[in-house]
């Protein structure tokens, strides 16, 4: 259960970052948030017992707090012609959060690049058909400008995949899509985070729960899915995320070691190498911003 939550808009919503919109979200329910009134009901949906809050909320959450700099996340990896299945779905799972980040950005060009990339991954993973019509929508709503129903076709878009590949009865796949876009959102989240640092921003990142259903869903797959390019960089890096999120407070260095532990998972997958500065290195790079001219957002 996530624990964090906080009054904006004159209403409680569960507080999780833009990293679970990554997260594919098939066979799941409605459920009540930590309040108990209906009245005091968050819109979130359950999945394996974890509580996450649907993508509309989490946006709206972030835009409240005046996270707004997407542009400044690093872009992904240049992706490998050759993918193995299991590397592919990863690799979709970061793709389609990485839509969700070109949203945020109003970013049209961006949109434009993943849509086909889309389609190549989903031909690897031999769902092509099925996702064809989500991409087209993703770049046609781009050129209309209707940011929200280029969101809602990545959400399609992420739920389809995950369907068609239960069906297809590879359960791992599945999962793997949600692994590589939680991954990567907590990358890209952690960064905007760190960019203009305050307590209360920060607190997006206290996810021990949804790290260690992650750590369970690589621990119950087969020796052979575990063995798969970025995976066991992954199992290492959601110990270290559990423990960094399970802290009452992360201080600034600690985002920028979360934004370290998840760029170097995010390489692996792509089979480069991490750029990403260490945990002290990258938030005295921030504070030196913040001197030199950027106001200071720890009241906001």
């Amino acid at each position: 259960m996530l624990r964090s939550l906080m009054n904006l808009r004159g209403a409680k919503v569960v507080v999780a970052s833009v990293a679970v919109v990554g997260t594919a979200m098939a066979n799941v329910t409605p459920a009540m948030g930590a309040a108990d009134s209906p009245d005091e009901m968050a819109p979130v949906q359950v999945l394996d017992q974890v509580v996450i809050p649907v993508p509309h909320e989490i946006f709206a959450v972030l835009d409240d707090l005046g996270i707004r700099n997407w542009k400044g996340v690093a872009p992904l990896p240049k992706r490998p012609q050759r993918l193995s299945r299991p590397q592919a779905a990863l690799v979709m799972g970061a793709v389609v959060a990485e839509g969700f980040l070109a949203v945020q950005a109003s970013d049209k060009n961006a949109i434009k690049d993943l849509g086909p990339e889309v389609l190549e991954l989903a031909e690897m993973l031999g769902v092509k058909d099925e996702v064809a019509g989500h991409a087209r929508a993703m770049v046609d709503g781009s050129d209309a400008g209707d940011w929200d129903s280029v969101r809602a076709e990545l959400d399609k878009t992420q739920t389809t995949v995950r369907t068609a590949m239960e069906k297809l009865q590879d359960e791992e796949l599945s999962q793997f899509v949600s692994l590589g876009g939680w991954v990567r959102g907590t990358e890209a989240v952690s960064h905007v985070i760190l960019d203009s640092y305050s307590n209360e921003r920060a607190e997006l990142l206290r996810q021990p729960d949804l790290a260690v259903h992650f750590s369970k869903v690589l621990s119950n797959m087969g020796e052979r899915a575990r063995r798969v390019d970025g995976v066991p960089t992954m199992e290492k890096a959601l110990v270290q995320l559990r423990i960094l999120m399970n802290k009452e407070m992360l201080t600034d260095i600690e985002v920028a070691q979360i934004e370290h532990i998840s760029n170097e998972v995010v390489a692996a997958i792509y089979g480069a190498k991490s750029e990403a500065k260490g945990g002290e290195e990258a938030a005295e790079d921030a504070a030196a911003e913040n001197v030199e001219g950027k106001p200071t957002t720890d009241n906001q």
